[in-house]
C-alpha cells in the first residue's frame, strides 16, 4: 500500500467551496474536482501541481460518475436533470456539454450516477425508488427498474 503526499497547490487563491466529487483521469495523472455551489468543475495535473483548466457549469454540481475511456463526466444538477460531458482535447482541454437526461425525482433528494463498463450506458438511481437506464449516444431512456414496494426508496448505483 502505497501513501499518497500531496503539497499544496503553490499560488492558488484559496476559495471557500464545498467539494462534491473528485476523479483522477488522464492515467491517474490528473485530478479533476467538482464543487457544489460554485458550479465549477477545476482539473489539475498532479505532479507537478498546475491548473489545466477550469469550467463553470450552468447548474450546481451533485453526484457525479466519470468514465476514463470515452473522457466522459456525468453531473447531476441536484434538480430534474443529469448532464452528460465530454473532455474535449482540442485546442485546449475543457469541458463540452454533449446531452442532457430529464429525471423524475420526488424531494430532490440524492441522487447517484454510474457509467456501465463500455461507457455507453448511464445509470442513474434517484429518490422516488427508481434506477434509470440510459443510452449516452442518444440520450434515450432505455429501461426503468423499480423497486416495486409501493414505497419510495432511494436507489444508489455502484460500480
Amino acid at each position: 500500500l502505497r501513501y499518497f503526499i500531496a503539497d499544496p497547490v503553490p499560488n492558488q487563491p484559496s476559495h471557500r467551496a464545498l467539494t462534491r466529487s473528485c476523479h483522477f483521469f488522464n492515467n491517474g495523472k490528473s485530478l479533476m474536482v467538482g464543487f457544489l455551489d460554485s458550479k465549477e468543475v477545476i482539473a489539475w495535473n498532479v505532479s507537478p501541481w498546475t491548473c489545466i483548466w477550469c469550467h463553470k457549469l450552468v447548474t450546481r454540481i451533485g453526484s457525479t460518475a466519470y468514465h476514463n475511456m470515452t473522457q466522459s463526466l456525468l453531473v447531476w444538477s441536484l434538480h430534474d436533470r443529469v448532464d452528460i460531458y465530454c473532455i474535449c482535447n482540442s485546442p485546449t482541454e475543457r469541458l463540452l456539454n454533449v446531452w442532457k437526461l430529464r429525471l423524475q425525482t420526488c424531494d430532490l433528494h440524492i441522487c447517484s450516477v454510474q457509467f456501465d463498463v463500455t461507457g455507453s450506458t448511464a445509470i442513474v438511481g434517484g429518490d422516488n425508488g427508481e434506477v434509470s437506464v440510459w443510452n449516452i449516444e442518444s440520450a434515450k431512456l432505455m429501461q426503468v427498474l423499480s423497486h416495486g414496494k409501493g414505497k419510495f426508496l432511494p436507489c444508489l448505483c455502484t460500480s
